[in-house]
């Protein structure tokens, strides 16, 4: 919104400035307010960018966030420390700072963005020292990681699996060097140590990045790795369970927060019928279950309805104007008829007069 209001910065100001404007005098923006602007949203913008990593995938996990606090934190505290900004820039990045390391500190009740940084393709152990770790952090981090692979997914490959019958039969009609291969690699597994995967993890290097500094995804990263069956003695299964946690809240806080912002001061007398289809809509749009050429689709139809109805209508009313016509013209061809009958009875009845009056003139003269 701040920045949609910078580009129409000078259009606001016409309308704030010009005489008969709604706005009190002293609601209206000034032409210096525009440096704070541009101030706030240099301050909001990394806030923005680390919504939209939630906002571009439908179900956002652990790998897309991490590093996500680091970046807020080292935002908020470089412009608390500048020099060449009013002070009270710098108590709001201050303000800022201490907010995202509130946050962040929660992370320490749960050992997953630990587990995930040290699991990600892109960052390891290597990544630690990037994101400012201190050496005891980053220790304790590695042995939470080795705590949890030993508890709960370290594979125990010293006792081989029962083969069933119809294995030992496939294995007796393979030739003897594939027979040889995988004697060797029982041989191998059961004298390699499960707790060797994570030193080996660790130091292998970083997955490059993409040419346009794009981080793997971590989740069909570690699941390639399952399918071309590299467990690394467990640790393939408990990065997937990691990486499988979602980064946001629970689908209902989550609704909730979108139809609060269907509601707004400005748009407050919605019906809750209308409040739910719109939420509802949105969702369907966002996670792409409607096809893009629908809405155009409808309001096409919708318009192809309007311009049938107002031909329909169209036709209705020249149809009426014709016949009004019609008995207009009707009217005009059959009121002289009637005229003449009537001045036809006028004269028979000026002629019934005229005698009776020479009835009466001509009894007078009799009489006398």
């Amino acid at each position: 919104m701040i920045q949609r209001g910078l580009k129409l910065w000078q259009g606001i100001l016409s309308f704030t400035e010009a005489a008969n404007s709604p706005i009190p005098a002293d609601k209206k923006l000034k032409r210096s307010d525009e440096s704070d602007f541009r101030k706030l949203l240099e301050l909001l913008t990394p806030i923005a960018k680390a919504t939209k990593k939630f906002s571009d995938k439908q179900a956002p996990n652990i790998g897309d966030v991490i590093g996500m606090f680091e970046d807020l934190d080292k935002h908020f505290d470089q412009v608390s420390r500048a020099d060449d900004i009013e002070e009270v820039w710098k108590q709001a990045a201050a303000r800022g700072h201490f907010m995202s390391a509130k946050y962040y500190g929660l992370t320490d009740q749960a050992n997953v963005i630990v587990l995930g940084t040290l699991l990600h393709p892109n960052y390891r152990k290597h990544a630690l020292s990037l994101l400012k770790w201190p050496r005891d952090w980053q220790n304790a981090a590695v042995a939470q990681l080795r705590k949890v692979f030993v508890e709960y997914y370290q594979l125990d490959d010293e006792s081989p699996q029962s083969e069933s019958d119809s294995q030992n039969e496939a294995v007796d009609q393979l030739d003897s060097f594939s027979k040889q291969l995988m004697q060797l690699a029982q041989s191998q597994r059961e004298s390699s140590n499960p707790g060797e995967a994570i030193d080996v993890w660790l130091k292998e290097p970083i997955t490059p990045l993409s040419a346009k500094g794009e981080r793997v995804d971590a989740l069909q990263w570690w699941w390639a790795e399952r399918e071309k069956g590299n467990e690394r003695s467990g640790l393939t299964a408990l990065a997937l369970d990691v990486f499988s946690c979602p980064a946001t809240s629970v689908d209902a806080e989550r609704l909730f927060s979108r139809a609060g912002r269907v509601v707004t001061p400005l748009r407050h007398k919605l019906k809750a019928e209308k409040i739910g289809q719109i939420v509802t809509l949105g969702r369907w749009f966002l996670e792409k279950s409607v096809p893009e050429e629908l809405l155009a689709n409808m309001l096409e139809e919708r318009a192809e309805a309007r311009r049938a109805r107002r031909a329909a209508k169209s036709a209705m009313l020249r149809k009426r104007k014709a016949t009004t016509d019609n008995d207009a013209g009707l009217n005009k061809r059959t009121k002289p008829a009637d005229q003449m009958q009537l001045g036809g009875n006028e004269e028979n009845d000026d002629s019934a007069q005229n005698s009776n009056l020479n009835f009466d003139i001509d009894s007078d003269s009799m009489q006398e």
